[in-house]
């Protein structure tokens, strides 16, 4: 419905608009490069504005957050790139009048609305920079995301000059339509992402218990009065509502659910989780969510599970072992991978081992540094332990080196495509 209301109506509004017309051979110069401007511009706002739908997280569920920031991702590349060819053809075919320099004056402020338009370029090309690999990784996630906030701001920006100068929207109910596709995707955005963040801040949990589980990994326990719709392997945004920290939001997986409580197991990695280790009973917290499909539910009862867990990922294993049936056939039962580093990092690990047992599960930990491992994940090795793969599915939780390395084994092993359960880090 989105792609329908977003891509094929305005493009259709564009070639009903003589759009298509102007790039056929009988067209002239000038006809030809304004009608490749104004093609450009409206790709570039659409993808802006679905782009806004994707992190709005209005099909979180269905859909995975990591797909919808994926896809905001590839959204937002295509967004610059058409934003660029957009400027550069405006640019040729307004100074086909009046010369490059008067063009550039004009397009840059002395035009109405091209100011703000000026600004909101700017803008797109700033949240583009700040989003390269390279320069992400330097910065910390509140500086990369109030960065990324001027995003906003170019669509509005950007809005007059297309209604002022685009000839695809003279007709009145294509100028109402182009303004009911921007308030739609602002609305998705006030409603499903800032509403529901005002609304967890009103209905705050509050921090019960903290118990290290050792020298870098903290369990903390929150709870409520209101009970909590969550399914094991699901996570949300906590943003602890105390001085200095009440503007940071970030996600974590459940590690136990119950109806009124759920645990988060925190381990220190160097970044904003250090504020989440020192949070002192009687904190109150906003959770936003739940989100995620990683869950039992999701998986096919007709097929044979293999749970792969490892570093962060394996504050999952718990509770979604013990959301497994414990009257599993021994031929049926799970097979549970472990990863980690030490000993120690294998948390819940006493529970764990014995959810798997109670389900007549197989139990198989990779502890140790990645040099004394060729790659345990390569189907040569997984055969060893795996023999009825193509009777399997898998559910795998972790950093994506190990998913990467875990999903190519897997595939080599036999286990199809659509049996593969995972959800990609998008930071």
């Amino acid at each position: 419905m989105v792609a329908f209301f977003y891509g094929v109506v305005p493009l259709l509004i564009w070639i009903g608009g003589g759009g298509l017309y102007d790039l056929g051979p009988g067209a002239g110069w000038y006809e030809t490069w304004v009608s490749l401007s104004q093609l450009t511009g409206l790709i570039a706002t659409l993808c802006a504005l679905v782009g806004l739908f994707c992190i709005a997280r209005v099909f979180g569920n269905s859909v995975g957050i990591d797909r919808l920031f994926r896809w905001h991702g590839l959204l937002g590349g295509a967004m610059c790139v058409a934003l660029g060819l957009h400027i550069a053809t405006s640019l040729i075919a307004w100074s086909d009048d009046v010369g490059f320099a008067a063009a550039l004056s004009d397009l840059t402020g002395r035009q109405s609305f091209m100011a703000l338009a000026t600004v909101a370029a700017l803008f797109v090309f700033i949240v583009a920079l700040s989003s390269m690999r390279s320069l992400r990784r330097s910065m910390d996630y509140e500086t990369w995301y109030y960065l990324h906030l001027c995003a906003y701001f170019a669509i509005a920006f950007a809005l007059p000059h297309s209604l002022q100068l685009g000839n695809d929207f003279s007709a009145t109910w294509t100028w109402w339509y182009w303004i009911a596709l921007h308030v739609v995707a602002a609305a998705a955005v006030v409603i499903s992402r800032w509403g529901r963040t005002v609304w967890a801040t009103l209905r705050p949990w509050k921090v019960s218990a903290t118990q290290p589980l050792n020298s870098t990994t903290t369990e903390i326990i929150l709870e409520s009065p209101a009970p909590i719709r969550a399914q094991a392997g699901q996570f949300a945004f906590l943003r602890p509502l105390a001085r200095d920290l009440w503007w940071k939001s970030h996600p974590y997986s459940f590690s136990e659910l119950s109806e009124n409580r759920f645990h988060i197991t925190v381990k220190q990695r160097g970044d904003s989780s250090s504020d989440f280790l020192h949070l002192q009973p009687g904190t109150k917290v906003a959770v936003t969510g739940p989100f995620g499909s990683l869950t039992v539910a999701s998986l096919d009862p007709q097929r044979r599970v293999i749970f792969l867990f490892g570093g962060v990922g394996m504050t999952i294993a718990r509770p979604l072992l013990r959301d497994l049936p414990t009257d599993i056939p021994m031929g049926d039962a799970p097979i549970v991978f472990l990863r980690a580093h030490r000993n120690e990092d294998l948390v819940h690990y006493d529970e764990i081992e014995e959810l798997v047992k109670a389900r007549n599960g197989r139990l198989f930990n990779l502890v140790g540094s990645r040099r004394l491992f060729t790659n345990p994940f390569s189907a040569n090795e997984l055969s060893t332990i795996i023999s009825d793969a193509e009777n399997r599915q898998a559910l795998l939780c972790g950093p994506d080196s190990l998913l990467a390395a875990a999903r190519r084994g897997l595939l080599d092993l036999g286990i199809e495509k659509n049996h593969l359960h995972f959800e990609r880090s998008w930071w």
